[in-house]
Formats: C-alpha cells, sequence, structure tokens
C-alpha cells in the first residue's frame, strides 16, 4: 500500500502512518496518565485499615526521596542540573518529556525503593534547555538506570556529568 501525503495542516510530511503512530502514542500517554490520577484520587478516600499505620505506597503522591541536594555543574557553556523527582505530578511531567514509562515508579519511589532523576542542560547565551536523561537510583544508592528521551542510550559527554554527580553523592554506578 502506498503511503498518501496529508495536508499541510497535519504538519508537514505526515504520512497516514506516521499520524496513526502519533494517535497510538498520545493514547498510552493518556492510559499512563489516567492510571496516576487515579491513584492520587484514591488518596483522600483512603481508609487505613489492613496496613498497621502504614500508607500504602502505590496510594502516595509525595514522598521523601533519598538524601541528594539539587546539583548544578557548568562544562562547555551549559549548565548541567540534577533534579530528583518528588511527586506522582513529578514523574508524570517527566514521562512526558523525556516519552519514558517513569510515571508507572511511583509507588516503588513512596516505598523508598528507588529516586528518580531528572538531568538537564540549561545554555545561557541562547537562553535554551535541554533534557539529558532519567535517572533511576536504588534505595541503597546505585544508579540502576540512566535513558536519554525515548529509553536511548545517554550521550558519552551526559553519562562523564552523570558519572561526577554519582560520586558526589555517594552513589555507586551499578550500570
Amino acid at each position: 500500500m502506498n503511503e498518501v501525503l496529508l495536508p499541510k495542516e497535519f504538519g508537514n510530511n505526515r504520512t497516514t502512518t506516521s499520524v496513526i503512530a502519533l494517535a497510538n502514542e498520545w493514547h498510552a500517554d493518556v492510559v499512563r496518565e489516567q492510571e496516576a490520577q487515579n491513584a492520587i484520587a484514591a488518596v483522600g478516600q483512603w481508609q487505613n485499615r489492613q496496613n498497621r499505620g502504614k500508607p500504602d505506597p502505590k496510594l502516595i503522591t509525595r514522598w521523601a526521596g533519598i538524601n541528594v541536594s539539587y546539583s548544578r555543574f557548568e562544562k562547555d557553556g551549559c549548565i548541567w542540573l540534577f533534579s530528583q523527582l518528588y511527586t506522582v505530578q513529578d514523574l508524570l511531567n517527566e514521562g512526558r518529556k523525556m516519552k519514558n514509562c517513569v510515571s508507572s515508579y511511583s509507588a516503588r519511589c513512596a516505598s523508598g525503593a528507588c529516586s528518580i532523576f531528572h538531568v538537564s542542560c540549561f545554555f545561557p547565551d541562547r537562553q535554551l534547555s535541554e533534557d539529558k536523561a532519567t535517572l533511576q537510583v536504588s534505595g541503597n544508592r546505585v544508579l540502576v538506570q540512566a535513558r536519554a528521551k525515548c529509553n536511548a542510550n545517554v550521550s558519552l559527554t551526559t553519562m562523564s556529568l552523570i558519572r561526577k554527580w554519582a560520586q558526589l553523592n555517594r552513589i555507586k554506578i551499578g550500570i
């Protein structure tokens, strides 16, 4: 079957296949967001009966994270920023920005099993920010994942800054 090039109002060089792929991606995002929003709504309705005073990690929308401060490094005209994500909404936003499934990690973060970090690079001369990576650090301070957008491998430059950040924060590299 030949691809049909759609009119310009659908975007430059869009085909029916590319529009369908975008629609499928949007639907998957909506489902993930609805699941996270359901968890947020359940917090207000949840009755603490079976957990002996401990909140259910699936229903917590905000957590303490690990003791790592906000970090900032300058290299080659770029300011690298490392920030920990502390809420379900933060994870939802990260998943949208980085096109990954990090929003599904909320229960793990709430239970203390892991912490998630966002890495970005800010270019002051151009007033431009680039999202570089999503990091997963285990509860015992081991970096277990570092992924760029769409779960791609991070660049060598990004990985060298991640290693520096990890060393300064007493986080072992497990990848």
